[in-house]
């Protein structure tokens, strides 16, 4: 395995942990200033080809600090009071050059646990993420996200988690 590659990976191992301890201020530092954040679920069935897609998320980075200042106030998320428990399990990562000097491109599977606050309703979300991620000294800064999530209906009340 690469240099390359064992540093992507613990930069995406890291960027898990960070936020499933909901240490969203450490991840904000994670981002490009320059960042697209995009989820989308996937509509399988009858009539519909493998690029349909409903988006969920199209954000920047000024939409995403709004969404972490939300979150770390009490005061603005009673859905999320107590505070629900999350773990992220990233595999399968493929690392390819990128477009331009010092990016990469990032194919990932993750799978989110998701376990309710105050009721005990359990989610899992399982996807694929396309990131690009860009150099910076010794680690790197994610440019752009697209997520596709594996289902075509979103059962739980609220997603407020970031994949």
């Amino acid at each position: 395995m690469s240099d390359q590659y064992l540093g992507v990976c613990e930069f995406l191992f890291g960027e898990a942990e960070a936020l499933d301890r909901r240490r969203y201020l450490e991840w904000l530092e994670l981002l490009a200033p320059d960042i697209r954040y995009r989820v989308v679920a996937g509509a399988n069935g009858i009539g519909f080809s493998d690029a349909y897609q409903f988006p969920i998320f199209d954000d920047d980075a000024r939409d995403l600090k709004l969404r972490v200042h939300q979150l770390s106030d009490p005061a603005l998320t009673h859905a999320e009071n107590p505070a629900p428990f999350t773990r992220r399990f990233i595999s399968n990562i493929r690392v390819l050059p990128g477009a331009a000097e010092g990016e990469v491109k990032v194919t990932s599977y993750i799978l989110l646990y998701r376990n309710g606050g105050t009721i005990n309703e359990q989610f899992l979300y399982s996807g694929v993420r396309h990131d690009v991620l860009r150099a910076e000294g010794v680690s790197f800064r994610i440019a752009r996200r697209d997520v596709e999530l594996d289902c075509s209906v979103v059962t739980s009340p609220n997603i407020s988690s970031f994949f």
